[in-house]
């Protein structure tokens, strides 16, 4: 799946997940919420049990494992 493609389904554009998936950006609970219903994972599949926000390229992990 594109990152195109996951942008549109979620009602944002390409860049703004762009910048999601390089961690310019971190996305607010209601676009974060919808990317992980996308993917059918939690939410907190996107953060670490040692800080409680989104680490600079953990988007660019996570969507590279759901793409494989």
């Amino acid at each position: 799946v594109s990152r195109d493609t996951v942008a549109k389904a979620i009602g944002i554009s390409a860049g703004t997940f762009k910048s999601y998936y390089y961690g310019e950006k971190f996305p607010k609970q209601e676009k974060l919420q919808k990317i992980a219903n996308y993917f059918k994972v939690p939410v907190d599949s996107f953060f670490t049990p040692e800080d409680p926000i989104i680490k600079r390229g953990e988007m660019i992990k996570f969507y590279q494992q759901m793409k494989n």
